[in-house]
């Protein structure tokens, strides 16, 4: 519903340019019927003017009459030239229009690092983003897992889309690459209440936004919902969050690339946040699953289960 209100409110657009344009048009033609009238005053003028002769000294009178029509006649050579350049104007925002209907870009949604573009038959097909915007503030920049310092979480993915040997390289965290303190026992300990108690707040106010502005779907208000009237209200969010990151693929596993969305906005502000990722993969196989993830966050086999159901 959402992309069909977009299409007929740009379709709406057109039709409201298209009507500006025509009435740009007429004001064209009056002009031209206008000027009709003119033309034989203003040939019958140039034909005295050329014909007469006179000493510098001598003054020469035409009338008011001929000095209005002189100043009317620049004021519509004035009007023609606006009316070429707003029907110009009009014409190429109409044009911007229809490709904006048209092209099959729109939609077509591409990775981090590369933009959409069409071939020659106009079919969509994703390539490297050429260049980037550049960034002043500082907060744009982005450490990777092999401590270096990118411009911009841009400047990183486009990078990574033109070499291949930076495949297995993700974001670690926002900000620039720099020395964390060491996380205390007592940290470490504490820190799983901390982020599923996280889980459950950030679930509860995403489910007060539209979902246009990455609000809950209805579903997941639903599971909201009956999380808050749980005994254990956190089961629910721990699974919802772990469905959340689980999408490339969606196989019940978290890779290092899906924990980039949790851990690199959280590490400068929780800086516990990578060790205790690292401790929840306990078979040290490079993924997280959702035992894994469950016992990480100190759930029992029982809340694994009740968990399951709602992934």
């Amino acid at each position: 519903m959402r992309a069909l209100s977009v299409v007929v409110l740009v379709v709406c657009l057109v039709c409201v340019d298209l009507a500006f344009a025509g009435k740009n048009r007429d004001r064209v033609r009056d002009y031209k019927h206008k000027k009709k009238h003119h033309r034989f005053d203003e040939e019958e003028a140039k034909w005295a003017l050329d014909r007469l002769s006179y000493k510098d000294e001598q003054v020469i009178d035409f009338g008011d009459d001929f000095r209005d029509l002189r100043d009317e006649i620049r004021d519509d050579f004035r009007d023609e030239e606006e009316d070429r350049y707003f029907e110009k104007e009009i014409e190429e925002e109409v044009r911007g229009y229809a490709n904006e209907i048209n092209n099959p870009c729109v939609d077509y949604e591409c990775p981090m690092g590369m933009t959409c573009k069409t071939d020659p038959q106009w079919q969509p097909y994703c390539t490297c983003v050429e260049e980037c915007m550049p960034e002043e503030d500082e907060e744009y920049k982005v450490c990777s897992t092999q401590n270096v310092t990118y411009i911009s979480d841009c400047e990183f993915y486009r990078l990574k889309c033109i070499d291949p040997e930076m495949y297995e390289i993700e974001i670690d965290y926002y900000g620039e690459c720099q020395e964390f303190p060491e996380c205390t026992d007592e940290e470490m300990e504490e820190f799983p209440f901390r982020m599923r108690d996280w889980f459950s707040q950030v679930m509860k106010q995403l489910a007060k936004w539209p979902i246009e502005d990455g609000g809950l779907t209805e579903s997941e208000k639903h599971l909201e919902a009956l999380a808050e009237r749980d005994m254990k209200p956190y089961i629910k969010p721990i699974a919802w969050k772990f469905h959340h990151l689980d999408v490339d693929p969606r196989d019940r596993y978290l890779t290092n690339r899906e924990l980039v969305e949790l851990r690199a906005p959280l590490q400068r502000l929780e800086h516990c946040t990578k060790p205790f990722l690292e401790e929840c993969d306990t078979d040290s196989n490079g993924v997280i699953s959702f035992k894994e993830w469950g016992y990480c966050l100190l759930l029992n086999d029982d809340d694994i289960k009740e968990a399951k159901e709602h992934l």
